[in-house]
């Protein structure tokens, strides 16, 4: 930065100093160059929020692809233990109608009449 702001600097002095054809003007003050100096401090702080934002949005990517495989693998095998728990309770089911159908001509009517027998 400070290489910057010295060649800044000297491209400042060359360029008052070979005015091509024009008045000479004076060289630049002090003050003009604490106020070019103030800008360009100005300048770099927004490029430095500007280079944060980019950062902090790259990791978010990063980790959103770094992680996203474990989360959808975790919800598909949370998924298929629920989905497996309500298989065995429609089975368990099915085996207290049958063994009530022993007893029962309706329930072993209806259980026929839907295939179940």
């Amino acid at each position: 930065m400070k290489s910057i702001i010295l060649f800044t600097l000297i491209l400042i002095v060359i360029t008052y100093k070979f005015s091509w054809g024009q008045e000479k003007s004076p060289l630049a003050t002090k003050d003009d160059i604490q106020l070019i100096l103030r800008e360009m401090d100005k300048r770099f702080e927004q490029i430095d929020k500007r280079l944060n934002f980019l950062e902090n949005l790259s990791l978010v990517i990063i980790t959103g692809l770094i992680v996203s495989p474990f989360i959808i693998e975790y919800l598909a095998r949370r998924r298929n233990e629920i989905d497996r728990k309500k298989l065995e309770e429609a089975y368990k089911s099915v085996l207290v109608l049958k063994e009530l159908s022993k007893y029962d001509p309706k329930i072993k009517k209806a259980m026929k009449s839907v295939g179940l027998e």
